[in-house]
């Protein structure tokens, strides 16, 4: 049997990672909140019509540009929290994979010799389930990155947006 302690600690880490990803999903939750309001003291006056096509003058422009801002912390903030996230997941795969492989270590103890290969290849599925585990941790933080890239290419720079609308206005 595993040990009481071992069992414990794994039980007091798992239980760690839950309040780790609960924080982080409270903390973002609280500054998405706060973002909202400053979104919504920024947008008042503004049109649906004039956030959309923002007129030629530079008041129009002004008023986009801080809505786009706002729109690009929130991706910021909500890529990152998933970023965290992946990062809680890992970890508490790496507890259960730790709990796994101790499992079967004090299972091929005690189970006869004939089973040493069953008890390797089941010791092989678990390192296999590791890896595609990382695998699918590494290409989630690739596709929240790519979401946040994509977001950041549709809100543009605020540079970029007064040279396009200088140049439209000649």
């Amino acid at each position: 049997m595993l040990h009481q302690t071992t069992i414990s600690n794994y039980q007091a880490h798992s239980l760690a990672n839950v309040r780790e990803a609960a924080t982080l999903t409270f903390n973002v939750m609280h500054q998405l909140n706060e973002l909202s309001l400053r979104t919504l003291k920024a947008s008042a006056g503004v049109s649906l019509q004039q956030a959309l096509l923002p007129g030629e003058g530079v008041a129009g422009y002004r008023a986009v540009d801080e809505l786009r801002g706002l729109f690009h912390e929130s991706l910021h903030l909500t890529s990152a929290w998933l970023i965290d996230l992946v990062k809680v997941a890992e970890s508490q795969w790496a507890i259960s994979h730790r709990c796994a492989h101790a499992a079967v270590h004090q299972m091929h103890k005690w189970l006869p010799r004939e089973f040493d290969t069953t008890v390797g290849a089941i010791d092989l599925a678990l390192d296999a389930a590791e890896s595609a585990t990382e695998n699918l941790a590494d290409a989630s933080v690739l596709v929240v990155k790519r979401l946040e890239g994509e977001g950041e290419s549709l809100c543009g720079t605020s540079g970029e947006r007064e040279r396009t609308g200088a140049a439209a206005a000649h």
